[in-house]
This record gives structure tokens, sequence and C-alpha cells, in this order.
């Protein structure tokens, strides 16, 4: 039997947990959207997810790998509005109502959400200030620790309840910014939409605009601009773990994560422990100079330049790119980098040998990459790649681009 369904935490992605609220009345904050779903419908019967009075938009958002269906609704109007699921014949197979709670009109954003019901009123909706950044999905307040490394071309941002980081790149990034204001307190289903939001809100002089959406799947809230502004913590953190890079033995090249939780120092090379809440570091008005670590030379003067299978007693360059198929930890003397910083990491003319094995093709920007060895190899010196490519165009563009590459280091 088909129901309706809607995200345990209220107006959050269509991702996690869910409760069900067929024949239920649910509270909608008229400037929010909610996700609703359609669970349970093993025969396809459901064709039709109508509003009556139709006075909110509803879009079809798609089916989940759990096989739920769900509608996005927005921009409600008027006090209640039954929502129902028909089938073919235009009959009823679940519904609930939506209880509208108008925002009351005002110069700036207003931030309200519904506080936790009273059980001696079932019927009363109270009401509080709502703000993204008090959110415990917030990615400022979920941030344990922050991994930098200066060929990463971002920072990554380790966050409590997951696995693998979450990619920063530096496109997102402003280290300048001490003065923002949010447009409002929606948190929008992608960067893209909340960047579109932005576009759509008129410009304030002086002011600098941002925007929440729910990044890395839904798993947290973040902002379009991670900034002192924006980000304090992290961006502290980060500053941070940047001096501490600095001040490594930089030979070593490996990338640092600063832990801010109490007593613990997560995945850090030179652990510091941070204190917590109202103590949390505060980013410098201005931002502090970035490393410029030294030039190396490669162990036992080779350098395996990624794929799959890592070699020992050689430098192993390795940016760790997902799909692969190359290790993505416990590799020997490695330089978490691309190819293609070859010419920023090692001294010139220290890299005698060059090898790779089973290097896709595709992983590696090749005219970049090939210049980039040029320039740190000496003359006679050895390449030995395994290369994976797709056709002959790609066999030939490499052939191109390393000669290209010799014949411009000759010349210069």
């Amino acid at each position: 039997m088909p129901d309706f369904v809607t995200p345990v935490v209220e107006y959050a992605a269509p991702v996690g947990a869910t409760t069900v609220i067929s024949n239920k009345t649910r509270p909608f904050i008229s400037a929010y959207m909610m996700f609703v779903g359609i669970s349970g419908d093993t025969a396809n019967a459901v064709k039709a997810v109508v509003a009556e009075p139709s006075t909110v938009t509803i879009e079809d958002a798609g089916v989940a790998a759990g096989g739920i269906h769900w509608y996005r609704l927005s921009r409600p109007r008027g006090d209640k509005i039954a929502i129902k699921a028909k089938d073919a014949k235009g009959t009823v197979v679940a519904s609930f109502t939506l209880s509208v709670i108008e925002l009351p009109k005002g110069s700036g954003p207003i931030e309200l959400e519904v506080e936790p019901g009273d059980p001696k009123h079932p019927d009363r909706i109270n009401l509080r200030f709502y703000n993204p950044k008090n959110d415990a999905d917030w990615i400022d307040k979920r941030m344990e620790a922050i991994g930098y490394n200066i060929y990463l071309g971002g920072f990554q941002v380790y966050c409590t309840g997951m696995s693998p980081p979450i990619e920063v790149p530096y496109s997102l990034v402003d280290l300048t910014l001490n003065e923002a204001e949010p447009i409002d307190s929606t948190v929008y289903d992608t960067l893209a939409a909340a960047n579109e939001a932005i576009k759509k809100v008129p410009a304030k002089q002086g002011v600098t605009r941002f925007a929440y959406y729910w990044g890395a799947g839904g798993e947290v809230i973040a902002p379009t601009v991670f900034s002192p502004a924006t980000s304090p913590r992290i961006i502290a953190t980060f500053y941070e773990a940047r001096a501490l890079y600095a001040d490594y033995v930089i030979h070593s090249l490996t990338g640092i994560a600063i832990g801010i939780v109490a007593g613990m120092a997560l995945r850090s090379v030179l652990g510091r422990i941070y204190r917590k809440s109202s103590e949390d570091p505060v980013p410098p008005r201005r931002p502090p100079p970035a490393p410029t670590p030294n030039q190396i030379r490669p162990v036992n003067d080779t350098v395996n330049v990624g794929g799959t299978g890592e070699i020992a007693d050689v430098t192993n360059v390795n940016p760790i790119k997902p799909g692969s198929g190359g290790q993505s930890s416990g590799i020997p003397n490695h330089v978490p980098a691309p190819m293609e910083k070859m010419d920023e990491i090692f001294v010139p003319g220290s890299v005698k040998t060059m090898y790779s094995q089973r290097l896709r093709y595709q992983d590696v920007d090749w005219p970049v990459a090939t210049r980039a060895a040029a320039k740190v190899m000496p003359k006679g010196g050895k390449v030995q790649m395994n290369i994976w490519t797709q056709s002959q165009q790609e066999v030939d563009a490499l052939k191109t681009a390393f000669e290209k590459a010799l014949k411009d280091i000759k010349a210069a």
C-alpha cells in the first residue's frame, strides 16, 4: 500500500531515514522547501500527486535508490492544503495535509523554524528564529579536522560521521572576505541552485551575499563561499594547517589534518588540540602568505607518476583520484600531487627515471604533464610508462605531447 513519507529531519534533502506522514497534518513554513515521497508503491499504482486546492508548487524530484519517488514542495499559499496521490482512475490511494505558516513580511530575511510540539497543546504551533549555522549539519560545526597539501588545489574538510573528507576547491574560497550576508535562510538542494538564487537577489551596495546549500550529497549544510565571514572555524583551522605544513619537514610532503575535537588529533602528522565552543580559533583579518616548499630530489632519482600499483624505493607522485583504481593509502614515499606539478616539486634534472603502471589516459592533462616532466629530467633520462588508452587518437595525442614537450624544452 503506498504511503507518503518525508525525511525525519524537517525540511532536509531526501536522504537518510524517513517517517510516514499519510493521514497526518504537517506544518509547512511558506519560505521553505519540503520533500515528500511515495513509498511502498510496488505496483506503480500512483500516477499523479496533486494539491487541493492547487496553492503549492509540486515538482518531480525523481526516484531514490530505495524506490521512493520524491516530490519537491515549495511556495505554499493559504491555510490548509491536501496533498493526494491518485491512481490511473483518479482514486486517492494516499494523502496528508499541509498546515501553511505564512512568514511575516520584513525588510530582510526572517529565519524561523517550528519548535518541538507541546503535548498539552498538540494543535499549537510555536515558531523560533532559524539560522542554518545553528543546525547540527552546519559544516563549520561538524568539521573536526582540515587536510592541507600545497598541491591539492584546495583543502579537505573532515566532518563527524563521515569517512571520506569533503574536497573544497579554491574556487569556493575567499580568504579576504570578512563581511558577508546570507540572501535568506533557505538551504538549497545544490550549489548551482544556491548560486542561481543569489543572482536573482538585488545587489546590496558594499555587502557580499551568499547562500546555503546541501553539500557532499546532502550530508552537510555548506555556504556558497568559504571565508572568515561565513565559516570562521574552518578557515582558522585551515590557516593553522598551512602554517604547520610550512614548518614541517618539507621533503616528505605529507598532507596534514589538524584535529579540533577535545582529546584527539585526527589524521595529523603534527597534532594540535584546539579548545571548543567560544574559544575556537578566529581567522586573522589578513590572510598570511601560503607556504612555498623547496624543490626536492626523488628517492633513487626515480618517480612513479600514478596509475595502479605503487613502487617501493622510489617517489610515488599520486593525487589519489577517485575511480582510477589506484592505491589510496599506504603509498611509500608518497607525494600527493599530479604529474602536471612535477616541475614545481622536483629539482631540475633530478628525475633520471619516470614510470607509470596502468595509468589511465583520461586522468592526466598530457600537454601540461609532459612539459613538466621534461623540465626535471636530464638528457638521457629514461621513460617507461604503461598508459591505458581507448583509441588510436589518444595514442597519437600522447606521442604529440611528448614530442612537443621535448622540442619546447630544447628551444627554451
